[in-house]
């Protein structure tokens, strides 16, 4: 309970900085292994959806950031092992699970493609692969198109809402099917990121 705390508290952070660009590295070389909101069947009984991507990689490969940010968390935690978390700012966090072994540290920066790890198997896992997580706004998004992503093409799909203090008016949210990023006065809201629902325990299947 603990740790998953911890992790709501990193997932929900929005700071001031802004080190993000498109599009994001793919952390491995490796395919995909098991995709984002995948809902695993145990028993019978539909888990809750998987909240990121899953990449083969073999004991040892090296794991590079797929943004820039400041590092935020070097854990090693029951489920997702040995963990990093990446803020890159404005609410945009990343995430690598079942590491081997960490080359970066707590607070320091990182470049986009530095090397933050070396895959491996850690905690809850069984077998050598990278979960690959990406939040923004405290909720999980599918991080697959924004590998090829560029500005002009999200901006397609891009409304701007005037933001007025003096209204009670409910903001969009993840439940509707949008992503609502502040810039100054306004909000920008990018269609078709697909947010995944975070059980009760405060986090997705890992």
């Amino acid at each position: 309970l603990q740790e998953q705390r911890m992790m709501k508290h990193i997932r929900e952070t929005v700071s001031p900085f802004g080190f993000w660009k498109l599009p994001i590295r793919r952390p491995v070389s490796s395919a995909v292994s098991s995709t984002y909101g995948r809902r695993r069947i145990l028993n019978g009984i539909p888990k809750s959806p998987h909240a990121g991507i899953d990449f083969r990689a073999a004991m040892g490969t090296p794991v590079i950031a797929a943004l820039t940010g400041r590092v935020v968390a070097t854990k090693d935690l029951y489920y997702s092992g040995l963990t990093v978390c990446v803020d890159s700012g404005q609410g945009i966090l990343s995430y690598y699970y079942h590491l081997s072994e960490f080359n970066v540290r707590e607070g320091q920066l990182v470049e986009q493609g530095s090397v933050l790890a070396k895959s491996g198997m850690s905690g809850r896992s069984t077998g050598p692969h990278l979960h690959f997580g990406l939040s923004l706004l405290g909720q999980y998004v599918d991080a697959d198109s924004l590998f090829e992503a560029n500005p002009s093409d999200m901006l397609k799909n891009t409304k701007m809402v005037p933001i007025d203090d003096s209204r009670e008016e409910r903001m969009p949210d993840a439940r509707d099917n949008v992503v609502f990023v502040f810039v100054r006065n306004r909000v920008l809201l990018f269609d078709g990121w697909r947010p995944c629902p975070v059980d009760p325990a405060g986090e997705g299947t890992i």
